[in-house]
C-alpha cells in the first residue's frame, strides 16, 4: 500500500501526464527522495543529529532531494 501522497499521484491521477518526459524525471527524483529520506530516518535512529539534514537551504541529499521534487511538480505544472 503506498503511504505517500505524491506517489498515489504518480501510480493514480499523475499518470495522464506520463507522456511528458518530465513526469519520468519526477519519478526518478521521488524515488531519491524516499532514499534520501530514509536516510535522514536511519542516521536520527542511530542518536546522529539531523537538523542539517531537514534544513531547508542546506545542501543535505535530502534537501536537495526534495527540492528536486518540488522543482519538477513546479516543471510539469507549467506544462500543464
Amino acid at each position: 500500500m503506498i503511504k505517500c501522497e505524491l506517489g498515489k499521484w504518480l501510480k493514480g491521477d499523475g499518470r495522464k501526464y506520463s507522456n511528458l518526459p518530465e513526469y519520468s524525471g519526477l519519478v526518478s527524483k521521488h524515488a531519491l527522495f524516499h532514499k534520501a529520506a530514509a536516510s535522514v530516518i536511519v542516521k536520527a535512529d542511530c542518536g546522529q543529529c539531523v537538523d542539517d539534514e531537514i534544513a531547508l537551504g542546506a545542501k543535505s541529499p535530502f534537501a536537495e532531494a526534495s527540492s528536486a521534487v518540488v522543482s519538477a511538480l513546479m516543471t510539469i505544472k507549467a506544462k500543464v
